[in-house]
C-alpha cells in the first residue's frame, strides 16, 4: 500500500478553486476539483491546434473522401450574431443549393485569413499509433465548403456548411488514427507511442491519498459521494506506474468514474485525475483485458515536441482526449466535426 502527502502550498497552487478549477464533489475522503475551460488559466490547451480527419460520404455523385474541418476557427458572424462574412462563391446568399463548393481566389484567401493559415504553410498528417508522418504543401490542397445532408436539406444556409480541406484517400489507413496540423514546422515528436497493458490488482495496492489531497476531475458533473470501488488495475510502462480504479453506483455494475494515478520511477505522484463521461457515453475497454479482437485503446508516450508525455484514450467520443502527464493536468483534444 502506498500513501502520498503533497505539500499543501504547491498542490493548492496547482488545483485552486480560485484559479483554473471550480469546487466539485467528493470521491471517498478526497475533494474533486472540476476543470473549468472558461478561465484564463484553463487546463484545456487551446494553443495546441490539432485536427482529426473524418470521412465525408454523402455528397451526391461523389466518392467518399477524407476531410479536415477548420470550421471552429472560421467565424462568419459578428458579435450581434449577424452574417458578416460570405465564404461561398455566387449570389445565392443563404439559399444555397449545392452540397459542396470549391473555395477559390478571394474566397480561398478569406478562408485562409479566418483560419490563420498561409499558402506557404504545410499540412502534417501523423499516424500516431504507427509513428508515420506525411507532410505536403498546403498550396496543393483544395479548400471546400461541404454540407452534411444527413442533418440539412436544401436550400442551405452558409452556417450549415463545414469549411476545410479534402485530402487524398491514399494517405490514410482507415484502420489507424491520425492527427493533422497546419504550419511551418512539424509539431510531432515522432517517437513511437507505447500501449498500456493492464492487469488487475488488489484494491489494497491502489495508492491511498491523504485527505487533504484534491483530485483533478474531468466531466464529473453529478454527485459522486455514494460511488463504490470496483476493480483496480496497474500498467507499468516507460518507467512509470499507471494505477486505475473503477467506481460504480451502488445499484449499477457499470463503471461511471475512473480514477487515474501515475507515479514516476521514484514513486512520486505526477498525475492524479478522475474521468467521467457525458450522457450516452462510456469507458473504452482496457487493453489486455478485453476481447482479443478489440483495438488497442490506451497509449502513452511523447507525442508533441516541447511538451510532456501524454496518456489517452479512456472515453468513447468523436475525438480522443490527450492528457499531459504532469501535475498541471493539462489536456488537449483535436478539433473534429462529429457525425455521431
Amino acid at each position: 500500500m502506498k500513501k502520498f502527502l503533497l505539500q499543501g502550498l504547491f498542490w493548492g497552487f496547482i488545483l485552486s478553486c480560485l484559479n483554473s478549477y471550480s469546487c466539485a464533489a467528493m470521491l471517498g475522503e478526497n475533494k474533486l476539483i472540476e476543470w473549468d475551460k472558461t478561465t484564463i488559466q484553463s487546463q484545456y490547451r487551446s494553443d495546441i491546434r490539432m485536427y482529426s480527419p473524418f470521412t465525408v460520404y454523402n455528397i451526391e455523385n461523389e466518392p467518399e473522401s477524407t476531410f479536415v474541418s477548420l470550421s471552429d476557427d472560421v467565424h462568419l458572424y459578428d458579435e450581434n450574431n449577424q452574417q458578416a462574412i460570405f465564404l461561398i462563391p455566387g449570389d445565392e446568399k443563404e439559399s444555397y443549393q449545392n452540397e459542396q463548393y470549391l473555395l477559390t481566389d478571394s474566397y480561398r484567401a478569406k478562408f485562409f485569413e479566418l483560419a490563420g493559415l498561409s499558402e506557404d504553410d504545410k499540412v502534417f498528417i501523423y499516424d500516431y499509433k504507427h509513428n508515420d508522418l506525411t507532410s505536403l504543401p498546403i498550396s496543393q490542397l483544395n479548400a471546400f465548403a461541404v454540407v452534411d445532408t444527413t442533418y440539412y436539406k436544401a436550400p442551405f444556409k452558409q452556417n450549415d456548411y463545414i469549411y476545410g480541406f479534402k485530402l487524398d484517400e491514399k494517405l490514410f489507413d482507415h484502420h489507424s488514427d491520425y492527427l493533422v496540423s497546419f504550419g511551418k514546422e512539424n509539431p510531432f515528436a515522432q517517437e513511437q507511442l507505447t500501449p498500456l497493458s493492464w492487469k488487475k490488482i488488489s484494491k489494497d495496492d491502489f495508492p491511498v491519498l491523504d485527505k487533504n489531497i484534491e483530485i483533478a476531475s474531468f466531466g464529473c458533473h453529478w454527485p459522486t459521494d455514494d460511488l463504490v470501488k470496483g476493480d483496480s488495475y496497474l500498467s507499468e510502462v516507460n518507467g512509470l506506474q499507471f494505477y486505475l480504479q473503477d467506481y460504480q453506483k451502488p445499484s449499477d455494475p457499470d463503471t461511471v468514474l475512473e480514477h487515474l494515478i501515475i507515479l514516476d520511477s521514484d514513486s512520486n505522484m505526477i498525475t492524479n485525475v478522475s474521468l467521467c463521461y457525458s450522457e450516452g457515453g462510456g469507458f473504452k475497454p482496457l487493453n489486455n483485458l478485453a476481447d482479443k479482437n478489440e483495438p488497442i485503446e490506451q497509449w502513452t508516450g511523447k507525442l508533441l515536441k516541447n511538451e510532456p508525455p501524454v496518456i489517452f484514450d479512456f472515453i468513447y467520443g468523436c475525438a480522443p482526449l490527450f492528457q499531459f502527464i504532469n501535475l498541471k493536468h493539462q489536456f488537449f483534444a483535436p478539433k473534429y466535426y462529429c457525425l455521431e
